[in-house]
């Protein structure tokens, strides 16, 4: 059965202009709605119909290609990338296994590639698509995707990353949820920062396909999540 909703008049987000801190802080609170909604016991078998987010897909097929994207991105990038961080990018198939265990510790519905252009808008309402990488994890996972390269550097350090989870818990509260504290939550968001850079950087592997236009967009994406991890240390946490 497919369902389909006419979404025009909608704005639809552009992930290389990125979010404001406003539709961030929008989505943050569906987020924390959908995460809580799965925490409860009632719902607490739902999760389970969904793949892990520590799956063959991510440590079979991502961490792998990360190197060859990496190097993709040191020869088309003039972002000059922090020694720690460079430390992590050359060994990252060894700490990307440690941040998949981190992210899986807690099992609710996850969207899963929650990014800007999966978006649209309409004032303060917000209508999310894409959601066939649907997963189970630590709600933390989907927040620190989001924030870590749907916001702008600049926009994501003010408010702060600590900033933005504990306002997502705060949310998560709201909406039924307990028992998400956040030093676990923190914790999660730094492996899932540190781990969701392979996202667009594999997809340079295939740089010379792309169009202007997506070339661009995968290195300001993971120039987003080369500032992030070096922002938060989110290194510090896979060691």
């Amino acid at each position: 059965m497919l369902i389909l909703e006419d979404l025009a008049g909608w704005d639809n987000g552009d992930h290389l202009l990125g979010l404001t801190i406003e539709q961030a802080r929008l989505c943050l609170a569906e987020l924390a709605s959908l995460h809580a909604w799965s925490w409860q016991p009632t719902n607490a078998d739902v999760p389970a119909l969904f793949p892990s987010i520590d799956g063959p897909v991510a440590r079979e097929l991502f961490v792998p290609m990360f190197s060859s994207g990496w190097q993709v991105y040191r020869e088309r990038s003039e972002t000059v990338v922090p020694g720690a961080v460079t430390r992590y990018a050359e060994d990252f198939a060894a700490h990307a296994l440690t941040a998949l265990t981190i992210m899986a510790e807690q099992p609710v519905l996850l969207h899963g590639d929650i990014r800007a252009d999966n978006m649209f808008f309409a004032g303060a309402r917000l209508k999310v698509i894409d959601l066939q990488f649907m997963a189970h994890g630590a709600g933390a996972v989907d927040v620190a995707y989001l924030v870590s390269q749907s916001l702008p550097t600049e926009v994501r350090r003010d408010p702060g990353d600590e900033a933005l989870v504990r306002e997502y818990l705060d949310r998560f509260r709201t909406f039924g949820g307990d028992g998400y504290s956040f030093e676990d939550a923190w914790r999660q968001y730094r492996a899932a920062t540190a781990y969701w850079i392979v996202i667009p950087t594999i997809l340079l592997t295939g740089w010379d396909a792309m169009p202007p236009r997506s070339q661009a967009l995968c290195l300001a994406l993971v120039d987003r999540a080369v500032a992030a991890i070096d922002d938060n240390a989110a290194y510090e946490v896979l060691a």
